[in-house]
């Protein structure tokens, strides 16, 4: 197989083929659905054209939202695999909730009730708490814990993959931390999904992860034409594949049985960095997926240099080949700790600018449980609250949902865990991990008011 990057989200299909570097072109089927705020708040097309520039890469327009009437919310079919088993958080119920014509994801919803007809992805950003730290496992974080939800919720016919595994992580339990490598890794440059990547050399030696698959999309990044890698699939040969253009790349696998199997990387030449892996297990087309991006220890402005000159963009680069239908950052326990509400408000709206160069998904920001204490004198927590919704406000396709108002104050003098949620490291354990995913789910089921 060779290097593609990300088709159009009007064209799903596995052999499609576009140009990292190159827009694809507007089809019959596509229109813009976003004012873009009178493109970046008056700005016009050289403030957009200035932040894609920051960026490295273009806008992707996506296709018109269907319409909602006369699609029936997906039902099991006898010959589905049974739905994912899930975790209780022995908390109180939650009421169904419900959404208006007009809501930000109303989009998104009515493509939640396609997903037997197309894929439905969803990109989680964040700090410690999206990685998952003090879960059993992974898959005991809250992204994939939501995942099991809605794909039991909307079933799609198949069994559904592991979605994005990343190269590492930054955050030190549960012990799976992706990839096996067998010599010493080196965390690379801070971009990829997650900003997690790996520099592949002779020293970290290949890179294995094993899960079952029905097909994987590996996910890289070039700094240059010289890099190269190598990807095994099991026992077969590895096969070499050369970088075509600078940036984030993917390397699809041949369709496979659905089984267990091993995706193997190495390094091959030049200074490649191994980003992870999309997995499948029958719903390379179809179902609902979960992009986890959490960075541990992550605040909004990091995301890019245009919020302060640390900050970084070029992980805004992988995200097309996900073509998200919505976006969910999860941050703001950190960001208090050292920014000013004022502050978080231009994060915030400087990252909904960065999002736009190149998705017009909706933008959900989804703050977590409340800090008893703030560390900076006279703010509140309903100040950050507030400049979120001040951010969200100038996008008609951006909003902000609060967890935290289904979940005690768990950090901080004071705080409260009546339903035995936090973990002996100061963060979640997989039940309070599936009270995230439970009360996400419910706000992602929302029906017609």
């Amino acid at each position: 197989m060779t290097d593609e990057s990300p088709a159009p989200n009007g064209d799903r299909s596995p052999d499609a083929r576009g140009s990292d570097a190159g827009r694809p072109a507007d089809g019959p089927t596509r229109r813009r659905t976003l004012t873009r705020r009178a493109l970046v708040a008056g700005g016009g097309l050289a403030a957009l054209s200035a932040v894609a520039a920051v960026a490295g890469c273009t806008t992707t327009p996506r296709p018109a939202p269907p319409t909602s009437g006369g699609i029936a919310t997906p039902t099991a079919d006898a010959g589905d695999p049974p739905a994912p088993a899930v975790t209780a958080s022995g908390g109180p119920p939650i009421e169904p909730m419900t959404y208006a014509p007009d809501d930000a994801l109303a989009g998104f919803y009515a493509l939640r009730d396609r997903v037997r007809e197309r894929r439905l992805t969803i990109g989680v950003l964040g700090d410690s708490i999206t990685e998952g730290q003090g879960a059993t496992t992974l898959q005991h974080a809250y992204p994939a814990q939501l995942r099991d939800r809605l794909r039991g919720a909307y079933p799609s016919g198949a069994r559904g993959g592991l979605d994005y595994i990343a190269s590492r992580h930054q955050i030190t339990v549960p012990a799976d931390q992706g990839f096996a490598f067998a010599g010493t890794p080196t965390p690379g440059a801070r971009h990829g999904w997650g900003r997690r990547v790996v520099l592949l050399t002779e020293a970290s030696g290949p890179g294995t992860y094993r899960a079952r698959m029905t097909s994987a999309r590996v996910c890289w990044w070039a700094p240059d034409l010289d890099a190269a890698i190598t990807v095994q699939v099991d026992d077969g040969p590895p096969e070499t594949v050369r970088a075509e253009a600078g940036g984030s790349l993917t390397w699809t696998s041949p369709q496979l049985e659905s089984a267990e199997h091993a995706i193997t990387v190495a390094w091959a030449g030049g200074a490649p960095e191994l980003e992870g892996a999309w997995l499948f297990d029958g719903d390379e087309e179809r179902g609902i997926h979960a992009i986890e991006g959490g960075n541990s220890g992550s605040q909004l402005w990091q995301l890019s240099e245009r919020a302060r000159p640390d900050g970084v963009s070029t992980w805004i680069r992988s995200a097309p080949r996900f073509e998200l239908d919505l976006w969910m950052p999860e941050h703001l326990i950190n960001d208090v700790v050292v920014r000013t509400p004022e502050e978080v408000r231009s994060d915030a709206a400087v990252l909904i600018e960065l999002i736009r160069t190149t998705s017009e998904a909706p933008v959900l920001f989804t703050p977590p449980y409340e800090r008893t204490t703030l560390p900076i004198r006279g703010t509140t927590w309903a100040d950050y609250i507030g400049a979120l919704r001040d951010a969200a406000s100038a996008d008609p396709l951006a909003d902000v949902f609060e967890i935290g108002a289904y979940i005690p104050r768990l950090v901080g003098e004071g705080a409260s865990d009546p339903y035995g949620w936090m973990g002996p490291d100061n963060h979640p354990n997989d039940r309070g991990y599936a009270r995230f995913a439970e009360v996400l789910a419910a706000k992602l089921s929302a029906t017609p008011a």
